[in-house]
């Protein structure tokens, strides 16, 4: 699937519906975004908890994929009833695999699709991509929603 270039929502938006906030937020567009899907953006930058030596971290790769998979089910709750945003839980994380680490300037975008869901757990497949649509990362990712 093609990433859209505009986001849902500007980054200030994006904080309102992420449960995590400055310096922490790995996520800052909203490309699409339906039931099973989602594609996130995000352009590492220069300074960030995440970063060393002009690189994000492995595991700022997997919060990226972790945090674009709560602004999917946020976008969705949202479009549901307005409400602040749910606290998720990462249930697992399998078969995540690296090929390579972004560098600070780059942007990314993560592929989210929905495996499958058994009761409050959902399993995600998510990949990361750079600009030049090359693979830079994949993983398994099973999440909760805290109960209201």
């Amino acid at each position: 699937m093609k990433t859209p270039e505009k986001s849902t929502y500007n980054k200030e938006e994006i904080q309102l519906l992420l449960p995590q906030k400055e310096p922490f937020v790995l996520v800052d567009a909203l490309f699409f975004c339906n039931d099973t899907r989602a594609i996130t953006g995000f352009q590492i930058p220069e300074k960030h908890n995440l970063v060393e030596d002009n690189i994000l971290t492995e595991a700022g790769v997997l919060e990226n994929m972790a945090q674009s998979i709560a602004l999917k089910s946020a976008h969705l709750i949202q479009k549901e009833k307005p409400r602040p945003p749910k606290i998720g839980y990462l249930a697992g994380i399998k078969n995540a695999k690296i090929d390579s680490l972004p560098k600070t300037t780059q942007k990314i975008t993560t592929h989210i699709k929905l495996m499958y869901e058994l009761g409050p757990l959902k399993r995600y497949q998510a990949e990361i991509k750079n600009a030049q649509n090359q693979q830079l990362a994949t993983a398994e990712i099973t999440t909760t929603l805290a109960e209201e």
